[in-house]
């Protein structure tokens, strides 16, 4: 089945079932940043090594308040298959998402591959607030205080020398690595603990934390037009054609459609904001495809890429807008499950992300990670640059009224 004809073939629900967020969310992958979509061969041999189990650390939860002796369990992964006897040790940092035991037992990753080549022991810790490392059993904004990158980094010390003295190591040379967000704490833990670590790798690490980073949408123009600068022209007619379908009441009823919103934008009681999350939903798979795009891992070996995204653009339509649909349509189906709807409301965003259980796993590491780009980061991937192929319709101001929303002013 081409990319196009499998648009035809899917059908359109009237009713919402549940809400469901974008693929990209935030600027993180609704999976978090490690994408990990393993064949059923590869998972199966994955999950029988004998270094599944997660082991359990008594960490603090205050690293900075000496009054304050509370304490929580952490989960970490541990394999020491290549390990030697007072060996080097390489821990790989935790993200904004679950940790895994891929992180010690997948030997295709280059920091396995590395660790097989000088006989290091291999570590994972997850971050605290994700997966099963929950110093609350609730993600309160009263709680979220001790969620920050400098927690997690202190978190990664203490391990680190606990460990140390349970080894028995009398020269440690641990090696810290990430990638992304994570990738930034492998550096900046370096430069915060040079006595703890001898060094780190940090793969496309965001360190430098910007409010508005309008700049990300313009690299991912940028690479458009290096792969074929006729796709990133098409892909600025079409997102100008909707733009223009969103004056009208006409325009947005053909839009609806086209989208299979739900609700519909006529069954609104219409806002900025859900125009601009509107917006925000339809770049967001132009942004996964161009972040991940041919990183020789998994599904984006082949998939899911700059090379498909222009195929489908660069394909003659009636109505440029629909290689926008078709193109939602192509990433929803070949990453998660058959295309359903959009959903349609900015007000279902906010309440999704003011759940504070831990009860869906990927909901609350959204939470955790909205948290902390409104805390701490920003990263927030607007428009605001103007004169892009995706118009200037997701301001940054949209991520501060999110923010507000969900955690209070």
């Amino acid at each position: 089945m081409n990319l196009v004809t499998a648009f035809l073939l899917v059908s359109f629900p009237t009713l919402c079932v549940s809400f469901r967020p974008p693929q990209m969310f935030g600027g993180r992958p609704s999976t978090g940043f490690r994408v990990r979509n393993f064949d059923a061969k590869t998972k199966a041999e994955l999950d029988s090594s004998p270094y599944t189990t997660p082991w359990n650390f008594t960490q603090k939860l205050d690293h900075f308040d000496s009054s304050n002796t509370a304490t929580w369990t952490q989960r970490y992964w541990h394999s020491d298959k290549f390990a030697k006897p007072n060996g080097p040790q390489f821990l790989m940092m935790g993200g904004e998402g679950p940790g895994s035991y891929y992180d010690v037992v997948y030997e295709k990753y280059p920091h396995i591959l590395w660790a097989m080549n000088v006989s290091a022991g291999l570590w994972a810790l997850e971050h605290r607030f994700y997966g099963g490392s929950r110093p609350f059993p609730q993600q309160t904004t009263e709680n979220l205080k001790y969620l920050t990158s400098r927690q997690y980094l202190a978190d990664v010390a203490n391990f680190i020398k606990y460990q140390n003295q349970q080894l028995g190591l009398t020269n440690p040379q641990w090696v810290i690595f990430g990638a992304s967000y994570s990738g930034a704490l492998a550096l900046w833990f370096r430069e915060l603990y040079p006595d703890v670590a001898v060094g780190a790798v940090g793969s496309s690490g965001p360190v430098y934390a910007k409010l508005d980073f309008y700049e990300y949408l313009q690299v991912v123009e940028a690479s458009i037009r290096t792969y074929d600068n006729t796709c990133a022209q098409n892909v600025k007619i079409a997102f100008q054609k909707l733009e223009t379908y969103m004056t009208s009441q006409a325009g947005r009823d053909r839009l609806t459609y086209y989208f299979s919103l739900v609700p519909a934008f006529k069954n609104l009681n219409i806002t900025y904001e859900d125009i601009e999350n509107f917006y925000s939903t339809a770049i967001g798979n132009f942004q996964t495809a161009v972040q991940y795009s041919r990183v020789n891992s998994n599904l984006f070996k082949n998939h899911a890429s700059i090379p498909e995204l222009c195929k489908i653009m660069n394909t003659p339509a009636a109505d440029p807008v629909m290689n926008i649909v078709w193109f939602y349509v192509y990433m929803t189906e070949i990453m998660e499950s058959p295309f359903q709807n959009i959903d349609n409301q900015w007000q279902d965003t906010i309440q999704y992300l003011q759940n504070t259980g831990y009860e869906n796993e990927g909901q609350a590491a959204t939470r955790s990670w909205t948290w902390q780009t409104c805390n701490e980061f920003g990263y927030f991937q607007s428009t605001d640059a103007g004169g892009n192929i995706f118009g200037s319709k997701v301001p940054n101001n949209l991520y501060i009224d999110m923010c507000t929303e969900v955690f209070g002013p």
